[in-house]
């Protein structure tokens, strides 16, 4: 079987994008949604990182493919394109990969996980965990 006769490659890409839509929906409706509780708040804040590996997959994945359309819809992909160049640095530092100086960073500016009365909370140290790292 030719993958080129078949366009297995084009078939691909129309599979990545079609997860990656719908994961970015899925993450924009919980995002949308009202912060009821601590439990919810860390729950967005873990899907605001979430975002951002998606969002790099896309970028991932446009770099990769040959944009075709008509001039309007070309130019708008190009524009897209250059927008998401920054999540690579945020998906590198914070997200993907948790970066050290990051890390030390967020140590430095959120010293409250660190009393004995955050220790004894499991949700508050995860929520203070989640917003060091994002902030």
């Amino acid at each position: 079987m030719s993958k080129d006769i078949h366009q297995i490659p084009r078939k691909s890409d129309f599979i990545c994008f079609t997860a990656l839509l719908h994961d970015l929906r899925c993450f924009d409706e919980e995002l949308s949604e009202k912060i009821e509780d601590a439990d919810t708040l860390t729950r967005k804040m873990r899907n605001t990182r979430n975002v951002f590996v998606s969002l790099h997959n896309l970028k991932d994945s446009m770099n990769r493919i040959r944009i075709e359309g008509d001039e309007d819809f070309v130019s708008q992909t190009r524009s897209l394109r250059r927008e998401l160049e920054f999540i690579v640095h945020i998906r590198n530092k914070g997200v993907g990969h948790l970066d050290r100086s990051l890390l030390e960073r967020a140590a430095q500016w959120t010293p409250e996980i660190f009393l004995s009365s955050s220790k004894e909370k499991d949700d508050y140290l995860i929520f203070l965990s989640y917003k060091a790292v994002l902030e």
